[in-house]
């Protein structure tokens, strides 16, 4: 029934829209009458449950699209024909769809001006139920230390406000009922639930974005507003991102970066200009420190491809059992476990929260020997461990940071199977080999580098370190800086 009213967009579908309605209820009564009928002549032909269903957690997520909740209203209101609803029928429509936000931000804009800009709002990621809220974060618990006017927007599903609500720490939390890529396109929560906030608000801050390309403009455009992307991974050996607008200077007002190498790469990619760069770094590496632990840890991480991800996010575009990432994948924990054991060496590892629900069905999540953190837990375990072996993600910047040796091994290298846009990014980073160090692309002299700080203590060495220093603008006081520049714009 709500598709049907959303479909109704020319005057003879609207004029109609009622029999249309009629029809609807009509086509569905029908319908459970005809199977209640085969049922009952044929008991084995009744459908089982809805939660017994191996998709039913994703059929629930249709609940929060618009044409589902026009639906209820519509049943609701006809359920109340006689006490006058269906008169506030097409007002109660109207608040679900586009014409609310488009009602309440005209009003918004009229009386923005009036309020004093003080206020900063943040979030991090708030459509993947495990990936870690960190980045914008810290920035915020800083800023609450420091009796800076913010708020943090958080969705309820994900594990930090479970947490926080556990503890009763919800001071200045905003949140929100549903993933900001529910029904995306109608979906303008985050507008609604911190209004209130927004009209005094210097900066939206984000490590994430995610928020739907009218609510995004809306931001972006807005003279009183300064909407900035302080990143959520350093961006050196993938560029690819940069290309497909994720990260656009048409979406941001300002965007983090790390060092003078990453301001190169935004600017070369990404198309930013220099002056709305902020070169700083990463607010959670204040967070860093080095822990002492009974046994030495290697801390494994091999980030996601492109080529794996299909526009269901439930979904693999290929057969990752057949790719060389797979196999080979699971051949190193194999060796490595035995080389763990001889030494009495902890391994550890986690997958890219992009990857989760792409690998459930593989044993990625069982291997032998092998300790696996939650991506929301990875933050915790940075400082535990003395190695970490990545291909090519960003987490390497944490490591380093603590001048932690770091080897990167490029297991699937070429690999024919892949996208161009996965080729072409492995060929960037191929790139930048010297300006990094343990660069392995076959799993023997991933082995022997791992062997080598074994032996040595796990200590990276000086010529390497220069090396590292050289990623870095600074490494002291992040968030002290970041806070600052934000209050001087």
């Amino acid at each position: 029934m709500g598709k049907t009213v959303i479909n109704a967009k020319n005057p003879i579908k609207f004029l109609l829209l009622p029999f249309s309605l009629v029809y609807c209820i009509y086509k569905h009564k029908r319908g459970i009458n005809i199977y209640k009928q085969i049922s009952s002549i044929n008991p084995a032909l009744k459908l089982p449950p809805l939660p017994s269903y191996v998709d039913y957690e994703k059929a629930l997520r249709v609940k929060n699209h618009l044409s589902y909740r026009i639906g209820e209203i519509i049943l609701a209101y006809f359920k109340n024909w006689y006490k006058g609803y269906l008169f506030l029928l097409p007002l109660e429509i109207a608040k679900l769809t586009n014409f609310k936000f488009k009602f309440y931000s005209a009003i918004f804009l009229k009386i923005q001006t009036f309020f004093k800009k003080d206020t900063y709002i943040l979030f991090d990621n708030l459509y993947e139920k495990d990936a870690e809220c960190i980045d914008a974060w810290c920035v915020f618990q800083y800023m609450q230390e420091h009796n800076v006017k913010s708020y943090y927007v958080l969705w309820k599903e994900n594990p930090l406000y479970k947490e926080l609500k556990e503890k009763n720490k919800l001071k200045n939390i905003i949140a929100l009922d549903r993933s900001s890529k529910d029904d995306v396109d109608h979906n303008f929560d985050f507008f609604f639930i911190s209004f209130k906030q927004l009209l005094r608000a210097k900066c939206v801050i984000t490590s994430f974005g995610g928020l739907n390309k009218n609510l995004t403009n809306f931001l972006f455009e807005n003279e009183h507003i300064q909407y900035i992307n302080i990143n959520h991974g350093a961006t050196l050996l993938k560029v690819f991102v940069l290309t497909t607008g994720y990260l656009s200077p048409r979406q941001f007002n300002k965007f983090l970066v790390s060092s003078e190498q990453e301001a190169e790469i935004f600017e070369r990619y990404g198309n930013w200009e220099r002056q709305n760069l902020i070169k700083i770094g990463m607010p959670r590496w204040d967070l860093l420190k080095k822990e002492k632990t009974e046994k030495k840890t290697i801390f494994i991480m091999f980030t996601w491809r492109v080529s794996f991800l299909n526009s269901n996010e439930n979904e693999l575009s290929l057969d990752l059992s057949n790719t060389v990432y797979y196999k080979k994948i699971l051949s190193f924990f194999s060796v490595l476990a035995k080389l763990s054991k001889q030494y009495d060496i902890k391994t550890t590892y986690s997958l890219h929260h992009s990857l989760l629900n792409q690998c459930d069905k593989f044993d990625f999540f069982d291997i032998k020997d092998c300790e696996y953190i939650k991506p929301e837990k990875i933050s915790k375990h940075i400082g535990k461990a003395d190695l970490f072996i990545t291909d090519y993600s960003s987490l390497f910047f944490d490591f380093l940071f603590l001048n932690t040796p770091v080897i990167f091994y490029r297991h699937d290298y070429n690999d024919t199977m892949l996208l161009d846009v996965d080729l072409k990014d492995m060929q960037h980073a191929k790139s930048k080999d010297d300006m990094l160090f343990n660069i392995a692309y076959d799993e023997d002299t991933c082995l022997k580098l791992i062997k080598k700080y074994i032996k040595n203590g796990f200590v990276l060495e000086d010529e390497n370190k220069i090396k590292a220093e050289n990623l870095f603008s600074t490494k002291k006081d992040i968030r002290k800086k970041v806070v600052k520049y934000l209050q001087e714009l």
